[in-house]
């Protein structure tokens, strides 16, 4: 996906942030034009987020695509953790799974999710 090899270029040049980028399980694969454009842009709202608040250095980006037996069924998941990865996969009817990881070496928000929410004690 020459188009995030781009953005992660861009990234890097604008905001000074190493971005690594693990595509290897796509070698040999080419996915539809709507899916790399989501791809792109949740990959795209990852970088942002963490340029304005995790206060990182590297940023690791990693999509996985796993194929799976016939009848799986359609799963969405996503998640923040306080040390800094976000998620996204889903899985189609066709029984693949691809999966965007993003994570980085800065500050995690607090335990809900957000910095100085329920549980940052700044008594």
């Amino acid at each position: 996906m020459t188009s995030l090899q781009g953005l992660a270029a861009e990234f890097e040049e604008s905001t000074g942030l190493d971005v690594a980028l693990d595509l290897a399980t796509l070698e040999g694969h080419r996915l539809p034009p709507e899916i790399a454009l989501a791809v792109y842009r949740i990959v795209q709202e990852g970088l942002t987020n963490v340029h304005r608040h995790a206060k990182a250095r590297r940023v690791q980006v990693t999509l996985t695509l796993e194929q799976h037996r016939a009848g799986a069924k359609a799963v969405l998941r996503s998640g923040r953790m306080s040390g800094g990865q976000e998620s996204l996969a889903a899985r189609s009817e066709a029984s693949t799974t691809l999966a965007v990881s993003i994570e980085d070496d800065g500050v995690g928000p607090g335990p809900f999710g957000v910095a100085g929410g329920a549980g940052d004690d700044k008594s």
